[in-house]
């Protein structure tokens, strides 16, 4: 093999010295900066000497320090790395906390490239927009468009999953027969008994078209659900009016009746009874959209099943149990609708 001939020196390129990040120690002296004349390529890099967490590289006949490594960094929001890879060509592996994932499932990755810096994956942690990416039912961060971050309930197992619950009734624990700033805001605990919160409810509905399934167990153990395929909450300048329609599901529908109605509080009174000075929300001790009054009040009193007289204030869904019937559970729950989804099942 003959013997290559000399190399001269010559300026390199501006975005070559950037990709590189050229350091030397103080010891070597040259016409270029952090560079230094090779005459034959045989060995070169072996007779260099770079500092720590740098690396030798020749390039157009010239030797170069290059880092060697990526800094340590935070790199991925809501993820943990599975190791502490950091040198050029390595691939750091993450994991994404709370198990929140894009729709693939494919935990993000990053690749140290020359010059020490990091290659993102195109999957990332950030927090979902609803509970459409989490594969097992919990509390999770969500952060809808135009919104802070909040903490949900995602049922992920329900009918293909997907579906963020804005109600729940189960033991009476919670009392639901509060004011128009709690419906507003949301109460309860988010484990148990809960209402999301009338603002949220419009935040989330904004962000698309969203459908709506109301789970209900009577103190029997029988099971009864309704789907409505549309379902929106408008902003508190409208009083929360609601949107709902397209009814499906084996409890009959006493919900649908609520279309365009305004939300009521037991202290700000939006219903359209006929009867002066009445309050639906007062009267049947809880916080729905009431017309004139109610078909369904699964906000109101938790009572055990079949009571007796008086108004219908407790947990009612006329079409199933009738108006005199308090039910065990009812969960609310809504999810963003997808064209490729199948037709809602019990």
């Amino acid at each position: 093999m003959s013997e290559q001939p000399p190399v001269t020196l010559v300026e390199p390129h501006t975005s070559f010295l950037l990709r590189s990040s050229p350091h030397f120690l103080d010891s070597f002296t040259h016409e270029l900066p952090g560079a230094v004349l090779v005459e034959n390529f045989t060995g070169a890099c072996s007779s260099m000497q770079c500092e720590d967490n740098y690396m030798c590289d020749i390039q157009d006949g010239i030797a170069f320090c290059i880092i060697s490594e990526c800094p340590e960094e935070s790199l991925f929001y809501n993820a943990t790395a599975t190791s502490e890879l950091r040198g050029v060509g390595d691939v750091r592996q993450y994991v994404c906390s709370n198990e929140v994932a894009e729709k693939s499932r494919r935990q993000p990755y990053a690749v140290c490239q020359e010059g020490g810096s990091w290659k993102l994956s195109d999957h990332s942690c950030q927090i979902p927009t609803g509970c459409s990416d989490v594969a097992r039912s919990g509390v999770y961060d969500i952060r809808p468009v135009h919104s802070p971050t909040l903490s949900v309930y995602c049922d992920a197992e329900t009918d293909g999953g997907g579906w963020t619950v804005i109600q729940r009734r189960m033991d009476g624990s919670v009392d639901f027969f509060k004011f128009w700033y709690d419906y507003k805001h949301g109460f309860g605990d988010i484990s148990r008994e809960f209402w999301l919160g009338n603002d949220i409810l419009s935040a989330l509905t904004k962000q698309g078209e969203y459908e709506l399934r109301i789970d209900m167990e009577a103190f029997d153990g029988e099971k009864r659900f309704a789907h409505y395929d549309h379902f929106a909450v408008a902003d508190e300048l409208t009083h929360f009016t609601l949107k709902v329609g397209n009814f499906s599901g084996d409890a009959g529908d006493s919900f649908g009746v609520c279309d365009g109605m305004k939300f009521s509080t037991r202290d700000l009174d939006n219903d359209v009874s006929s009867l002066t000075h009445e309050n639906c929300a007062d009267r049947y001790k809880g916080g729905w959209w009431y017309g004139a009054c109610h078909h369904a009040n699964l906000n109101g009193m938790y009572l055990a099943g079949d009571y007796f007289g008086g108004d219908p204030i407790g947990i009612t869904w006329l079409t199933w149990k009738g108006f005199h019937y308090s039910l065990k559970r009812t969960e609310m729950k809504i999810r963003r609708k997808s064209v490729n989804r199948a037709p809602p099942s019990s």
